[in-house]
């Protein structure tokens, strides 16, 4: 039982991949949702009222 626990560790430990974010910054901003108005429970919504976007899509490079 203790070797499949050790086993188990070594695995976990060292044989993950580690995801390490890189150094990037954000290079634009588009607007992907722009629809004029929205029912929002039952209110409609016009988009200026949320400033002329409801959703935007980043982009990232590196740096």
């Amino acid at each position: 039982m203790l070797r499949w626990m050790r086993f188990f560790l070594v695995v976990t430990v060292f044989g993950s991949t580690a995801a390490f974010a890189g150094d990037c910054r954000k290079t634009g901003s588009v607007c992907a949702d722009a629809t004029p108005v929205k029912l929002i429970s039952g209110v409609a919504v016009n988009v200026a009222d949320v400033g002329g976007c409801w959703e935007y899509e980043d982009t990232y490079g590196d740096v």
